[in-house]
């Protein structure tokens, strides 16, 4: 996961032009590496949330839907996790990944059953702006 986490600075570093300051980063990778499991999630959602609040904010805003634990996983796929990632992440199993997604896609109205849920909430997200 360390590789995933080096991923998601880069992203915001790069993709974005932005910069998180290295406490954050450093307190996001020792979530995703595992030294504080029990918040890994809210460790990662803070940081993306930080650089990208219009998304999250578009996810709450746009899809009410969501369960609790749809969101988080709706939130994890914005990232380049996994999906055995995301269930190390939330500590759940993979198949319940797998169904949260399956879930997120219809109550987002995608039509794709395999489709990219990050690439559906950004163009959304680009059109609504």
């Amino acid at each position: 996961l360390i590789r995933k986490a080096l991923m998601i600075y880069k992203v915001f570093l790069i993709g974005e032009n932005k910069d998180i300051d290295k406490a954050s980063f450093q307190k996001l990778k020792s979530c995703v590496c595992g030294r504080e499991a029990d918040n890994a999630y809210d460790a990662i959602f803070e940081e993306y949330n930080k650089v990208y609040p219009d998304v999250v904010q578009h996810i709450k805003d746009n899809q009410p839907a969501l369960t609790e634990s749809e969101f988080k996983v709706c939130v994890l796929s914005m990232m380049p996790f996994s999906v055995k990632e995301v269930a190390d992440i939330l500590d759940v199993s993979s198949a319940m990944i797998g169904k949260s997604r399956t879930n997120i896609r219809k109550k987002l109205g995608m039509t794709e059953a395999r489709g990219s849920i990050e690439e559906f909430v950004m163009a959304n997200l680009h059109q609504n702006l």
